[in-house]
């Protein structure tokens, strides 16, 4: 037994290895530095400072990494420790375009390391473990962003490894004393030093597909989806087939909103994630185009009677009054002109039942929110609301047999004292 469990523990650290790499940048092993003043990412020399550096695509490639890849740790080489800790000390990550530290990069950062007060320890690469949020992309290249303060003016001011060559643009930042913090500030200076950086690389998190919500309009639909984690973009197409596409369009963002629809049409919403190169299956949700509000048909006042005649199969199917409504459905409009319960009259009927609905107006005509009023096949009269005054209402009508035609002919009483 105790040879089995001597077994298992190697084999987790075995696989522990496998599945972590830690690369050293220091462009062949230079023992440079940054100068004593200077501002590198771990200088006391000011108080405030924000520090941005970019490593390549090609130097991770270089060293062995592929993407895409979490980053959970970075560490400077420390050649001199500051005389004090640096306060509120992080690191933020970006993919970025950019190929050095030429301008102010202003890409879209990630927090990976926060400290009320970094101490760095010399002699060697110190190693800071990040919080395990940012992925690499494996095909952008890597924009490691510090800042802290208000650091103590004190001798030694802390000093990092650089590459051996001066770095054209290898770096930048923007340091003043008794400013504030810089975190928020754009980088004004660029240096001539690259630091060395040690970093170490895991799998990234599974790319899971996102959970999709689609609110229908009757020639547009607006798609959101969660953030994943890991994610670093998102593909999503709207289509008339079940069947996903081979690519969709991309975003950074967690919505999108598809124009030149037909109404009454069902479609096909598709979103999947973009983990750096790779991506997670389709999440598809099917979705109804609605009714164009706009062509209700108006019930202009109390004891307006109206009359529909419906055949055929819809394209909603509510089942607010418990049963299926699979028929052509009818739209109509009403504003009350008090607050109160109303009444439907229905004064003829005809073959099977249809169902009615209604719901704020607000709210759109799609087939989601409605309220059931009565299934009906009957002369009769249901009483429904409160309706409030100077609110429009929609009133849908809905058959629950399409195989037929069903005539209903009805008119809406107010409550009383109301005027027609």
């Amino acid at each position: 037994m105790k040879r089995l469990l001597l077994l298992c523990g190697l084999c987790a650290i075995s696989f522990l290895q496998v599945s972590s790499q830690t690369i050293q940048l220091t462009n062949g092993g230079s023992t440079t530095t940054a100068g004593s003043t200077s501002a590198n990412p771990v200088s006391q020399y000011f108080e405030y400072m924000r520090f941005q550096v970019v490593y390549t695509a090609a130097e991770l490639n270089a060293a062995g990494i592929t993407g895409p890849k979490t980053i959970t740790q970075l560490g400077w080489y420390i050649s001199t420790a500051p005389a004090n800790g640096l306060p509120s000390y992080t690191i933020r990550m970006a993919n970025t375009t950019a190929t050095n530290s030429a301008a102010h990069n202003a890409a879209a950062l990630t927090q990976v390391y926060s400290s009320a007060s970094y101490t760095p320890v010399a002699g060697g690469f110190d190693m800071l473990t990040l919080n395990g949020t940012f992925v690499w992309n494996g095909t952008d290249n890597l924009l490691v962003d510090v800042c802290y303060g208000a650091a103590v003016y004190a001798s030694p001011y802390g000093e990092v490894r650089t590459y051996a060559a001066t770095t054209t643009s290898g770096s930048r930042r923007v340091r003043c004393d008794a400013c504030g913090s810089q975190c928020s500030n754009t980088t004004n200076t660029t240096n001539t030093f690259k630091p060395q950086v040690s970093l170490t690389f895991a799998p990234p998190p599974s790319c899971s597909a996102p959970t999709i919500n689609v609110v229908p309009g009757s020639t547009t639909a607006a798609l959101s989806w969660g953030v994943v984690s890991g994610a670093t973009g998102y593909e999503w197409a709207v289509t008339t087939s079940a069947t996903p596409p081979a690519s969709g369009t991309a975003t950074a963002l967690t919505s999108a909103n598809a124009t030149g629809l037909t109404a009454l049409t069902q479609y096909y919403a598709h979103v999947r994630t973009a983990c750096g190169a790779s991506f997670s299956s389709w999440s598809t949700v099917a979705f109804t185009t609605s009714f164009n509000c706009s062509l209700a048909e108006v019930i202009s006042g109390c004891g307006v009677s109206k009359t529909a005649s419906l055949s055929g199969t819809g394209v909603y199917n509510i089942t607010a009054c418990g049963f299926s409504t699979p028929g052509t459905e009818k739209l109509y409009s009403f504003t009350p002109t008090v607050t109160g319960n109303y009444t439907l009259n229905i004064t003829a009927a005809n073959g099977e039942y249809i169902d009615y609905f209604y719901k704020d107006a607000s709210g759109g005509c799609g087939n989601t929110g409605w309220t059931c009023i009565d299934d009906n096949n009957a002369i009769g009269t249901d009483v429904f609301g409160p309706l409030t005054a100077g609110v429009t209402y929609y009133i849908l009508l809905d058959p629950e047999d399409a195989s037929v035609t069903s005539t209903h002919t009805f008119d809406i009483t107010c409550p009383a004292g109301a005027p027609p």
